[in-house]
């Protein structure tokens, strides 16, 4: 098959004694005047496909993708098994997002060039890109099959295994490409994300901290670290990460509701409420709540009882979770306004009558009752 394959190439090299100019042109990167060059020598000779080839190829490298896509199409009906031009036009169909036409070129490569990882690995992207996970991991198993060290094919199906959820099958190949180069900054930062989802936060910390000594890492990536941090009460670690985070985040609802929960942790009460009211202005997302949830539990904790069931309204207003009734009631409960606590225990039961806390608002609900009875006696 290399054999092969070096005569293909040898078989559609131009003569280049029959166009000097083009060649000059080429040697001087200057591919759009080459094209054109090799062109006229074409029209000249048109016995020479090399040079129709040729032409596509400066088109190609030029950006003229029309032009490189149009000549390139003819001369692999002409040489069907010229691997510069199927490469070409596997190129310039992913550019155009054409994913059948990008894959069918690739494929002819695969076919080609079958021990050449390269080109299974890029077959796997374009599948991955077209939503056909199943077709991906074929592709890239097949680079294993030739190579099981291959670090970037185990690095793209830990990739797949992730996006997927599937968690435990990112992290048994995560971890093989780990044991092989556990130096590389890639798989570093991937196991850290991974352990982070699967919420084992003192490895998460380990690995963000190996790929931070080498590399910048993402505010995406840092968000992660931190909070991994605070969850094994590194909090002073968490804070300077997320503050260095925080100066160049042009989103940075995460970071201040992180910064939030750390002086929480260290009880700096001040420091977090401004921290979650600042997520609450940069709040877009899903978890706006969480914020809100924030605040009530620094109010609470400051005896400002009013401010802290404001709150916890918000949050019960925007994530409708029976549980923050039972907060709601608990604090209305310290702060003597028995009647309100009742009620929301009350609303609590009908929410979630089998709940957690069902019994417990039972329980809350005839103290209540008993109490008031006692004082009305």
């Amino acid at each position: 098959m290399v054999i092969l394959s070096c005569l293909l190439l040898w078989l559609t090299m131009p003569d280049t004694t029959i166009c000097p100019e083009g060649l000059h042109f080429k040697e001087e990167k200057n591919y759009q005047e080459a094209a054109k060059s090799y062109l006229t020598c074409y029209y000249n000779d048109n016995s020479n496909i090399g040079l129709l080839q040729e032409a596509g190829q400066c088109y190609y490298w030029s950006g003229d993708y029309k032009n490189a896509k149009r000549i390139l199409e003819d001369t692999s009906i002409l040489d069907n098994n010229s691997p510069d031009n199927i490469l070409a036009l596997h190129e310039i169909y992913t550019f155009e997002k054409n994913w059948p036409k990008s894959i069918k070129y690739i494929e002819k490569l695969c076919v080609l060039f079958p021990k050449n990882n390269q080109y299974h690995r890029k077959k796997a992207q374009i599948y991955k890109w077209a939503n056909l996970y199943t077709e991906s991991l074929f592709s890239l198993y097949q680079a294993i099959t030739n190579n099981p060290n291959d670090i970037l094919a185990l690095t793209a199906i830990g990739d797949i295994h992730y996006e997927l959820k599937q968690f435990e099958k990112a992290d048994t190949i995560w971890q093989k490409a780990f044991n092989l180069d556990n130096e590389n900054v890639a798989v570093q930062i991937s196991l850290g994300k991974l352990k982070f989802r699967q919420k084992q936060y003192d490895a998460s910390v380990a690995y963000f901290e190996m790929a931070s000594k080498s590399v910048d890492l993402t505010n995406h990536d840092i968000k992660m670290y931190g909070f991994s941090c605070i969850q094994t009460d590194s909090i002073e670690k968490a804070i300077k990460i997320l503050q260095r985070s925080l100066q160049q985040d042009n989103d940075p609802e995460y970071t201040q509701y992180y910064l939030g929960l750390a002086y929480e942790r260290k009880k700096e009460l001040d420091d977090a409420k401004f921290y979650f009211e600042q997520a609450i202005i940069s709040g877009i997302s899903e978890n706006l709540y969480a914020y809100h949830d924030g605040l009530a539990r620094i109010y609470s904790a400051k005896k400002k009882y009013s401010l802290a069931i404001k709150h916890y309204n918000e949050s019960f207003k925007l994530k409708n979770e029976p549980e923050i009734l039972i907060y709601i009631a608990s604090i209305c409960e310290a702060s003597g306004q028995f009647e309100k606590a009742s009620n929301n225990y009350k609303r609590y039961i009908e929410l979630a009558p089998e709940g957690n806390y069902a019994g417990l608002a039972k329980d809350r609900i005839r103290k209540i009752r008993e109490t008031r009875f006692m004082k009305n006696k």
